[in-house]
């Protein structure tokens, strides 16, 4: 960070204040936050008057200034509490999505309980009812779906992390 001796100063403080609440991980070399954290495991800080400013954020601007517009401060280690720099990238919206879709974060089946209509054992038998050669509209009323749904499942639309 660049600027005067007194910002240097308050990074330090503020450095000294963040490693009074961390472990490390030898293993993994995670700087493990161990103060406040949201239910996501997100630890976070009041700096200057705001409250809950994430820690992984505060770790990227100390180290590498500031945060790029448009973009997110993301986990190489897939630790929430985590605030090693060397663990953090810089990625869009949509890139931080496949990152958690392609790491298994992603709810989908019946982990999302709220929008799951079938259960995966009714997934894997309109699978298998299609390769025995039932049409979508009879699979459909044998299990409570729609042909459309149907259609979705066997050609791995929707429920696409089952077999």
């Amino acid at each position: 960070m660049t600027g005067s001796r007194q910002t240097m100063t308050n990074v330090w403080g503020l450095y000294e204040r963040l490693m009074q609440q961390t472990e490390i991980d030898p293993i993994s070399g995670c700087w493990i936050w161990i103060g406040s954290r949201i239910p996501k495991g997100y630890g976070y800080l009041r700096v200057d008057g705001i409250t809950h400013v994430y820690i992984h954020r505060i770790s990227w601007q100390m180290y590498f200034g500031p945060i790029p517009v448009g973009k997110h401060i993301c986990h190489r280690c897939d630790n929430p509490p985590c605030w090693n720099p060397a663990h953090l990238w810089t990625g869009t919206n949509l890139e931080n999505h496949r990152d958690a879709v392609r790491k298994g974060r992603q709810p989908n089946g019946e982990r999302v309980w709220h929008l799951a209509k079938l259960t995966e054992a009714q997934v894997l038998a309109i699978r298998a009812d299609r390769r025995a050669g039932m049409t979508f509209e009879d699979i459909a009323l044998k299990h409570g779906a729609t042909p459309g749904n149907v259609e979705a499942i066997v050609y791995r639309v929707s429920w696409k992390h089952l077999p």
